[in-house]
């Protein structure tokens, strides 16, 4: 686009110094910006041979060439009346014939241009959207994530509390306490769980340790009842001895 628009500066300036020596400098300009176009538009033909592009922009670039052919053939015949010294048919020429072909090219030109800018608005547009979705969806599949690990986390406790028949804590107190030997402390806990079993083998401690405590009180009455007996026979014996 700024090749054209400079050429067709140039164009002018080459027909309004009205010299020929004068207007060589600006012819120089055209040849320069010609050749920067020519380079330009086959990097532009490469890449619509490599991409595959939409029918429109197809369209809008043979539309482009068309225009340039036509468009530099009126500009080598505005040339030919410049380097003849007709500057008064060369400057007719310029406002009927070149100024609105330059001005149909960079119509075109600035046509195809604005297509692709809006695609690529478009497709930036579209980026941003399915990122943003991308981003939302990522949201709710980690707040999916968190809702399911919390809740295997609350099913692992409470089983874990069935297990044990109570708070972790409360049953290791409660087995300290049995193991430092105090067999009142009362437990109470759900069938099939630690705390349970506990409780079973605190019942069956106290029940040996009562028995325990019975039988020496029976041994003892029985030591007693002996140590009577024997008393009361040594006393016969002694009074048979002194008779």
């Amino acid at each position: 686009r700024g090749s054209v628009h400079d050429r067709a500066i140039a164009i002018r300036d080459a027909v309004l110094v009205a010299d020929i020596q004068a207007s060589s400098k600006h012819q120089n300009n055209i040849q320069a910006l010609d050749k920067f176009y020519q380079e330009s538009a086959r990097v532009l033909d490469t890449m619509f041979a490599k991409l595959k592009h939409s029918p429109t922009e197809e369209k809008m670039l043979k539309d482009i060439k068309a225009i340039e052919k036509s468009t530099l053939i009126i500009t080598d015949k505005l040339l030919e009346l410049i380097n003849s010294n007709q500057f008064e048919l060369a400057n007719d020429y310029l406002l009927n014939e070149a100024s609105p072909a330059y001005t149909e090219w960079l119509a075109r030109i600035n046509l195809l241009i604005d297509y692709q800018e809006a695609s690529i608005q478009n497709l930036v547009a579209t980026a941003v959207s399915e990122t943003t979705n991308f981003q939302k969806t990522m949201l709710i599949t980690t707040l999916l994530a968190l809702i399911i690990i919390v809740l295997v986390a609350l099913s692992v406790v409470r089983n874990l509390k069935e297990i044990i028949g109570g708070e972790p804590e409360d049953a290791a107190l409660i087995i300290n306490t049995i193991a430092s030997g105090d067999l009142t402390v009362d437990v109470k806990a759900n069938k099939n769980s630690i705390l349970s079993a506990v409780e079973d083998l605190r019942s069956y401690l106290t029940d040996i340790t009562k028995n325990s405590i019975n039988t020496a009180n029976k041994l003892s009455l029985a030591s007693k009842h002996l140590l009577l007996t024997a008393q009361h026979n040594e006393e016969l014996i002694s009074n048979q001895k002194e008779s």
